[in-house]
């Protein structure tokens, strides 16, 4: 079965889906070893375990590519990418998505930040924007890939993700 597949299968069933953290390929086996059924690549644990520093941009896309590929190379189960935001521009995005799809990833976690972006870690904190204008590059992937609308939610095709630090506005402000 496809990694992409077994992800899916994984996030339908009742059960709850834990997915630890790996820095390194170590750190994938150990997850795999220890039960877990998924792994998550963490752009914090790359930068801190390679540069010893915070996850606030400093990793390129071809580092954090070649992490993550070496990690879906030694591990059986589902691998979720960190696709941080996307490395750039939309054109970048759509490109990000691809090759971590490329790679066997079974899916990729997209944020809505500007860079250099929030990092929870940090004591410094940058500026965030809102969600509603970031959108397509979270939406983009998911429309662009798979390349066939029919294919969009096959069995084996890559999973997306989004994730927002927005707060909405209150419904009294």
């Amino acid at each position: 079965m496809k990694k992409a597949t077994c992800l899916q299968n994984l996030l339908k069933s009742q059960e709850i889906l834990v997915m630890p953290g790996a820095y390194d390929c170590l750190s994938a086996m150990l997850i795999q070893k220890t039960g877990y059924k998924a792994v998550q690549c963490s752009g914090y644990g790359f930068a801190a375990s390679l540069l010893g520093l915070p996850d606030c941009g400093l990793m390129t896309f071809s580092e954090v590519l070649e992490h993550t590929r070496n990690i879906v190379r030694c591990v059986d189960i589902p691998v979720m990418a960190d696709g941080d935001t996307g490395y750039g521009n939309v054109v970048n995005v759509i490109r990000t998505v691809r090759e971590f799809e490329a790679c066997s990833c079974a899916g990729v976690n997209l944020e809505d930040q500007i860079y250099p972006h929030f990092c929870q870690m940090n004591s410094v904190h940058l500026c965030l924007i809102y969600a509603k204008p970031y959108m397509a590059y979270v939406l983009l992937p998911v429309v662009t890939l798979p390349r066939f609308p029919d294919k969009l939610h096959s069995p084996g095709s890559a999973f997306h993700t989004g994730r927002t630090e927005h707060t909405p506005p209150s419904p009294s402000a």
